[in-house]
């Protein structure tokens, strides 16, 4: 193991790779070798970084071998896995990524997130920026300044960088990523179309869904409610537990759509596993639902319900799942719902967050000064 990560050569491409290499560093198993603890231990007292050349080695001693507040969760390794290949592909070529976002300037020399300098600093700010929503920008360049940090003090990389870039403030943009009622209801007539997506689109309209929660539902997370309602345990945001109970109009497609699938799967010679870490609302072949797929089938539904009508056909390239939970936030309340009974049903920890939803709705319906002036004169 020693010189696996000594020399690099560790292979990080299979699951079980990734695991064993994680455990030992989460545990500090390394310190069981004395090899390693020569190489990981300076002066043999504090954790360095400074002999490891792989930075993917180096994102697992970010990942594991750092002092946190609280676990990660399997939802927040998979964002900063993405994160760290979107930066590593970059520095790997920067003029193609440049070119595919149509940048004219001038592209810096490829280099190992080791060696990473002030221009690949700068250029990877512009083409982030250049690229992403403002917040995923935000969010990809504060994981760029967190690692790098961590990275100086380990000594994986010589220089402090904190001043070499700016991140930018998270907007709030509530309006812009939610689809009014006309729109919401062209969509739905789309999804209506395919089994598979009518339930997706109803879970996250009806309840509000995070896609990972909807991925992540087991068989064995079904159970018989009080009044005989089917309820589903969801794991939230943070590894939060919580029971919500499925309407049965949706749990009576999810019964039908496994029935059509189990068949399906019989004529190719296959079974449906029925077991209980099986997943509740499988893809067609029966495997677990990822969040990649959900997106592209949700945006693709869009813009084929957008073709025909002019509002949705602006909105359909920029649609996401997660616009499905605004629009679930803005109706219930203005059906009436209580921010506590929407904040409850989202799973937000704070109020303030339910609260952004509640002011985007009172800027569309309530009166403006305009309308009481009108009100009393003719103008």
């Amino acid at each position: 193991m020693f010189d696996l990560i000594k020399h690099s050569r560790y292979d990080l491409q299979t699951q079980t790779s990734w695991d064993n290499l994680a455990h030992l560093i989460q545990t500090d198993g390394w310190m069981d070798h004395e090899d390693m603890r020569s190489l990981l231990l300076k002066d043999g007292k504090t954790l360095t970084l400074e002999f490891i050349e792989d930075d993917w080695i180096f994102f697992l001693f970010y990942l594991y071998g750092k002092t946190r507040n609280k676990q990660l969760q399997p939802n927040s390794i998979l964002e900063y896995k993405r994160d760290m290949n979107v930066l590593l592909e970059f520095l790997a070529d920067p003029a193609n990524a440049f070119n595919t976002v149509g940048l004219a300037d001038p592209a810096p020399p490829s280099c190992r997130l080791k060696d990473i300098g002030r221009l690949q600093l700068r250029a990877y700010e512009r083409y982030i920026k250049e690229r992403y929503a403002p917040n995923s920008a935000v969010r990809k360049l504060s994981f760029l300044k967190s690692i790098l940090r961590f990275g100086y003090e380990k000594g994986f990389v010589s220089h402090n960088f904190r001043d070499e870039f700016s991140i930018g403030q998270k907007v709030v943009a509530i309006t812009e990523r939610k689809l009014n009622y006309e729109e919401l209801q062209v969509v739905l007539n789309e999804l209506r179309k395919k089994p598979l997506l009518r339930i997706i689109g109803s879970l996250f309209i009806l309840k509000g869904l995070r896609v990972s929660e909807l991925c992540a539902i087991n068989n064995a997370d079904l159970e018989s409610g009080l009044y005989g309602d089917t309820m589903v345990k969801l794991i939230r945001k943070g590894g939060k537990v919580t029971r919500k109970k499925i309407p049965k109009n949706v749990m009576y497609d999810i019964l039908i759509y496994r029935e059509q699938l189990r068949s399906s799967l019989r004529n190719r010679g296959l079974e449906l596993n029925e077991s209980p870490e099986a997943p509740l609302i499988p893809n067609k072949n029966g495997n677990r639902l990822f969040r990649e797929h959900v997106w592209s089938m949700i945006k693709r539904a869009t813009i084929r319900a957008g073709k025909e009508h002019s509002t949705l056909k602006k909105k359909a390239k920029d649609v996401s799942p997660h616009w499905f939970r605004h629009t679930f936030a803005t109706i219930a309340l203005d059906s009436g719902a209580s921010i506590q009974d929407v904040k409850d049903e989202l799973g937000h920890e704070d109020i303030r967050t339910t609260q952004i939803y509640l002011h985007s709705l009172k800027e569309e319906t309530g009166s403006t000064l305009a309308d009481l002036i009108n009100s009393k004169v003719q103008v």
